[in-house]
């Protein structure tokens, strides 16, 4: 609630917002690494240091803005809130069911299947998203040009994304090919042995990799061209399908199965 990266954006202050994240990333990556350690790791250590690095990033912004425009201060204004929030629902629907890709196949697995498939999986999934994690970056960041050009020329818009879309295939392609040539000493250097199955996993997901980032390029341009109603019937159909699969592919399989399943 109290991080301004939105304000920031608004903006255009793409380069204070990078910073921000990477600093934030280095603290709660060496924290972890620091204080959650074996053989009696304090786990609690994690949503802590977790709050800590987001207040930190809360305080970077905040000092950029303060810096630019004085003291900051929460307005609520009701005249405005009922419009606003019409203009914001179809943003927050459309794109609510992308938290389903997120975390809701962890959730299905360890509900149909057993944690160890839910380990399995997600052993892999969280390197996918990392990597799928650069284009999104890419996306969010060329989304205010995106807007502005599609109010004056939906072409001009359509153009722009595609451009965005290749350049981050072009950064993650390779990534891709990597992946698949390495995918057993990356996982086993990671996570170590115990995750034997998983590579296998790993491989199969780096091919959503692209797809996903269609998608996300595709609803973009939606959005700015605002035709909000059909990225949320679109989404809000995919996720349905999406767990339906799931739900009748699952349980007829165990362990790994279940996982790449």
């Amino acid at each position: 609630t109290l991080n301004t990266t939105w304000a920031l954006r608004g903006i255009q202050q793409m380069r204070t917002i990078a910073i921000g994240l990477v600093l934030q990333n280095l603290l709660m990556a060496s924290a972890t690494f620091l204080l959650v350690r074996e053989p009696s790791p304090a786990l609690w250590l994690v949503p802590a240091i977790q709050v800590a690095s987001e207040c930190f990033l809360v305080v970077w912004y905040y000092r950029y803005l303060f810096n630019r425009f004085g003291s900051l201060r929460p307005i609520f204004d009701w005249m405005h809130l009922g419009p606003t929030l019409k203009e914001t629902l179809h943003l927050s629907l459309g794109r609510f069911p992308r938290i389903f890709y997120y975390q809701g196949d962890v959730l299905l697995l360890a509900w149909l299947a057993s944690a160890a498939s839910a380990g399995e999986f997600l052993a892999s999934h969280k390197i996918i998203l990392s990597i799928a994690t650069i284009g999104v970056i890419y996306q969010v960041n060329a989304y205010p040009v995106t807007s502005r050009l599609a109010a004056q020329s939906p072409v001009a818009a359509l153009r722009f994304q595609m451009n965005i879309l290749r350049y981050a295939l072009i950064v993650m392609v390779p990534l891709i090919a990597l992946g698949i040539l390495y995918a057993v000493p990356l996982i086993q250097t990671i996570y170590g042995r115990a995750f034997s199955t998983s590579p296998l996993i790993f491989f199969w997901m780096l091919f959503t990799i692209p797809v996903f980032e269609a998608s996300i390029a595709m609803q973009d341009l939606l959005t700015a061209t605002r035709k909000n109603n059909a990225v949320v019937i679109a989404n809000t159909a995919a996720m349905l399908v999406h767990i339906a699969v799931g739900i009748a592919i699952i349980p007829a399989h165990l362990w790994v199965g279940a996982a790449l399943a």
